[in-house]
């Protein structure tokens, strides 16, 4: 039996990447089975995120540019008002910030919770030198501009939700914390932070108040399914970097399985859970009680999961072209 990969958090063996590399097809081919994908050509960055961007170190740009953003918002927001889509990119570049420069580099995130929260909400005046807290100014400016504060309560108490995730997150990075199955699943969608994305693209359908639950529950399970499918197209580089928080390794964990087996198991709970998003929106679609708008949201939604994933095909970021024949 093949061993169990590695150490939880250690970098993978030589054997365990060479394995890896062999299955990236297979995992490939279990993911994109029954799928039409959209073409994802690149697209640069707004110069107004760009902006931003300068701000940062070496590091943070060419992550930032191995992510490939422009190119993510322009498949989430397409045709919408330009400012709604630089307030995406710069939330994006935000993400970088965060991700890249506190979370990733063992820097305690906690303390920023708040800070986000009220940046975000307008409570306090972002300190123009830390441009974690001003990305999150800007893309309140640009929901103002659009006449579209009502919204804002909603997408702060998501984005606070999703920092409290990923704070969990690092506690689960230490020595034996990691999480059960069910656990992990419960904070992947939050940590990706799609579903922030998702409750700001209800501008360009003016959804600024409540929506039916089930509408909501929607766009939280594609934000689940982003994370699964980048944990999965990532393997190979988070097998040799030793991200220790990804489907495969907790799934190993939660079930003692080899390698080969976790992959399999990974790729299935991912579909399965793909497909019930699927289904989910062709009832909401067929249910008469939603609004137009709404439903058109629910189509736009339904297509986030096939567009993040064509994106990932391409971005840098995965380095799919080290391991793919």
């Amino acid at each position: 039996m093949e061993e169990i990969l590695g150490t939880y958090g250690a970098s993978a063996t030589d054997s365990e990447l060479d394995t890896i590399t062999r299955m990236v097809p297979w995992i490939r081919a279990g993911l994109e089975r029954d799928r039409c994908l959209p073409p994802a050509p690149h697209v640069p960055l707004s110069e107004y995120a760009g902006t931003m961007l300068q701000r940062a170190g070496n590091d943070l740009r060419r992550g930032a540019e191995h992510a490939d953003m422009g190119t993510l918002a322009a498949l989430w927001f397409p045709n919408t008002d330009g400012r709604l889509r630089e307030a995406a990119e710069m939330f994006q570049v935000w993400t970088t910030f965060a991700d890249e420069g506190i979370a990733e580099a063992g820097r305690p995130y906690g303390h920023y919770v708040e800070l986000c929260d009220a940046a975000l909400r307008g409570d306090i005046l972002a300190d123009p030198a830390d441009p974690v807290l001003l990305c999150l100014r800007l893309v309140r400016r640009k929901i103002e501009a659009l006449d579209a504060d009502r919204i804002i309560p909603e997408l702060s108490d998501a984005l606070l939700e999703s920092n409290r995730s990923w704070c969990t997150e690092q506690e689960w990075r230490a020595p034996g914390g990691y999480p059960s199955l069910q656990e992990y699943l419960r904070e992947r969608g939050n940590v990706v932070f799609t579903y922030v994305l998702a409750v700001l693209l209800r501008i360009h359908y003016r959804l600024l108040g409540n929506i039916p639950p089930a509408v909501v529950h929607h766009a939280r399970t594609v934000a689940l399914v982003t994370g699964l499918e980048n944990d999965l197209l990532s393997a190979y580089r988070e097998a040799q970097v030793g991200t220790p928080l990804t489907l495969l390794r907790t799934v190993q964990k939660e079930y003692g399985l080899p390698l080969k087996a976790a992959v399999q198991c990974s790729v299935a709970v991912t579909n399965s859970i793909r497909l019930s998003s699927e289904q989910l929106a062709m009832r909401l679609l067929a249910d008469p009680a939603l609004s137009e708008p709404e439903r058109q949201y629910v189509r736009a939604m339904n297509g986030w999961a096939d567009s993040c994933y064509a994106w990932q095909l391409g971005a840098k970021r995965y380095r799919l072209a080290e391991v793919t024949p």
